[in-house]
């Protein structure tokens, strides 16, 4: 009886590491992040990202329609069957990534501002500008007259 005990303790723990194998294959097949760095607020930013963009095939710029830069943008990549490949929060107004080509969907959202539009890879560098409708800034109102 203590022989059978033994040969299900051994069992039990071959399939726990086959299991565990599996799983970690599985895992090393999975496809790996994507690269990308943001920023871009500032001189200095801007220098340091320019710095980096050989590392990188893609670029995407946001800005408003009036041609001001916006940042905390958030950031969701989707390949041409759908899957979410990349997602992020802007540091500033440039976003470097390393894509494989191929044909995405880049969806922005920034204070309540929705943009989704389609990016093309293919060899070299493929650059992409996302301009938001400017928000309405209130009209100063004239201070209350106290007579």
């Amino acid at each position: 009886m203590r022989a059978f005990q033994r040969i299900n303790v051994v069992l039990s723990l071959f399939a726990t590491v086959v299991l565990s194998s599996a799983s970690m294959a599985y895992a090393q097949q999975a496809e790996p992040a994507v690269p990308m760095t943001s920023g871009g607020v500032g001189e200095e930013e801007f220098d340091a990202l320019a710095v980096q963009t050989d590392k990188f095939n893609v670029k995407l710029l946001f800005t408003e329609s009036t041609g001001d830069y916006v940042s905390d943008v958030a950031v969701s990549v989707t390949n041409s069957h759908g899957k979410e490949i990349a997602t992020t929060v802007t540091d500033g107004p440039i976003l470097l990534m390393h894509l494989r080509p191929g044909t995405y969907n880049v969806k922005a959202t920034e204070a309540g501002r929705v943009k989704e539009r389609r990016l093309i890879v293919a060899k070299g560098r493929a650059y992409l500008q996302i301009a938001f409708p400017a928000l309405e800034s209130p009209l100063p109102q004239p201070a209350p007259n106290p007579q």
